[in-house]
Parts: structure tokens; C-alpha cells; sequence
């Protein structure tokens, strides 16, 4: 029950992450 909570949180912040990685890379 908690497992998918806490994997559609992981992919949110994984999806946020990316988009700093590419604006700091700039």
C-alpha cells in the first residue's frame, strides 16, 4: 500500500532532479 506512494513520489522527485541537472549544467 505505502510502495506505490512511495514510488509515484520517487519518479516525481526524479523528474524535478532532471530538470535542475539540465538547468545547472547549463
Amino acid at each position: 500500500m505505502g510502495q506505490e506512494l512511495t514510488q509515484r513520489v520517487g519518479k516525481e522527485v526524479a523528474d524535478e532532479w532532471r530538470k535542475f541537472s539540465l538547468i545547472k549544467d547549463k
